[in-house]
């Protein structure tokens, strides 16, 4: 058993040692001159000369300076002056009736819309019907009367005062006779002095029937006088007048809307005991609305009716209203010193409500379809405009001629073509020909 283990330690040391001498044969071979025994890799090409190593390009970019850029675009641009206001009916009318009375119907209540001259209410009519009537009577009276005064008196009615007067002048003669009579007696003492004053004035009256009577037959023979008939047709048309004053007062019992419009207030109720000028209703006209502002002087010499103007609300953060300048004041308030302007805004939806803030911008000069560029990107140097415009990669300073500027845009008169691209952001950081990196969304 001991000779076997002696055996097997022989065997592996005597491995050991030829394999290590095979290796170290191996590795002197391999170092020999002229013998390769290595597989050829690819050969590496040089970049080209626009390439710049990784480290270079990541120095460039590091030097570069990050702006934004807009391009040169055709486009309109507004001068606007901006004021505040508040909304505003275009007109407003409060109703009451001209006539008192009860109220017998009410046909509208808070937010209808009515037309002009729709029915709002109505005041029991009986007692105006009635004066209506009575007007209407005494008008034929007048008229009947002119018209008698006008005919002249019938032949019955002559013969009649002739008559009258037959009459008349018997009755004198026999008074005058009876004085006679009466006179002689009482020279002779056979009546007395009373007896003789009665008779005397007996005769006195029969005297004055018969003038009358005279009179009475003249005028019945000739017909009315002149001032006769004036005042008879003066009655006629008095009566004509009180007939329309109650025909008037009557259809006032009707209470209408003058004007197109909504109802704000409603102040009475079927029942109601209401006055002569008592507020009954209060009509708005919101189609279209209105909203005044106030200019400085300097300012008010621009605006013209006509000119069209915007206006945004905070009721509507994401919707633009255009209206239209209606009027212009010619006097300054004299505490403020400034200037009103009337815009009218059409609503024909209703949706713009009286009361609600607006800011208003009124447009004053305009260019339509012209070069144009934010104004952040125009900068100034010694009263010179200029602008950036990148060109491969560098911010090149380009002086140029500016026009009109409004609503955040300015036209460029000279010095862009369309389609250029210009630095709205990051030029304080920059000089001429500096290198730049566009950053953001916006791109070349």
């Amino acid at each position: 058993m001991r000779r076997a283990w002696i055996w097997w330690s022989l065997t592996f040391v005597v491995g050991v040692a030829a394999g290590w001498f095979a290796f170290a044969a191996i590795a002197q071979d391999g170092a020999s001159p002229g013998v390769d025994t290595q597989v050829s890799a690819p050969a590496v090409t040089s970049l080209p000369s626009s390439t710049e190593p990784p480290s270079s390009n990541l120095s460039q970019e590091a030097q570069a300076v990050p702006v934004r850029v807009h391009p040169v675009q055709q486009r309109d641009v507004v001068l606007s002056l901006e004021a505040h206001g508040t909304l505003a009916a275009n007109r407003e009318v409060r109703l009451s009736p001209k006539v008192s009375g009860r109220v017998a119907w009410v046909g509208v209540d808070v937010g209808d819309a009515v037309t002009a001259g729709q029915l709002l209410l109505s005041i029991e009519k009986d007692e105006l019907e009635i004066n209506v009537a009575q007007a209407e009577a005494a008008l034929m009276a007048a008229e009947a009367n002119l018209a008698r005064l006008r005919a002249g008196a019938r032949p019955e009615e002559i013969e009649q005062a002739r008559a009258q007067v037959t009459q008349a002048e018997s009755n004198l003669e026999q008074a005058r006779l009876q004085v006679s009579r009466l006179r002689a007696l009482y020279e002779s003492q056979a009546v007395s002095q009373a007896q003789l004053e009665q008779a005397e004035s007996q005769y006195e009256i029969a005297q004055a029937a018969y003038t009358a009577a005279v009179n009475q037959l003249k005028l019945v023979e000739e017909g009315a006088r002149p001032e006769d008939l004036r005042a008879a047709e003066a009655q006629v048309a008095q009566a004509q007048a009180g007939l329309e004053m109650a025909k008037l007062q009557l259809s006032h019992a009707d209470l209408t809307s003058p004007i197109d419009g909504i109802v704000a207030d409603r102040l009475v109720e079927p029942g109601d005991m209401i006055g002569a000028g008592t507020p009954a209703f209060r009509i708005v006209q919101i189609d279209p609305v209105v909203v005044r502002v106030e200019l400085g002087g300097r300012d008010i010499v621009r605006v013209r009716p006509g000119v069209e103007a915007r206006l945004t609300l905070d009721a509507f953060p994401f919707q633009t209203f255009s209206g239209t300048v209606s009027a212009v004041e010619a006097v300054a308030n004299p505490q403020s010193r400034l200037f009103g302007v009337r815009i009218e805004v059409p609503n024909a939806d209703g949706a713009l409500k009286p009361g609600m803030s607006a800011r208003v911008l009124i447009a004053v000069d305009e260019r339509r379809g012209v070069l144009a560029v934010p104004d952040q990107a125009i900068g100034a140097d010694g009263g010179q405009p200029y602008v950036f415009v990148v060109e491969q990669g560098l911010a090149n300073r380009r002086p140029v001629q500016v026009g009109l500027s409004g609503g955040g845009w300015t036209e460029i008169v000279e010095g862009l073509e369309p389609g250029e691209y210009v630095v709205v952001s990051g030029q304080a950081s920059i000089a001429d020909g500096a290198r730049v990196r566009i950053s953001g969304s916006d791109v070349l």
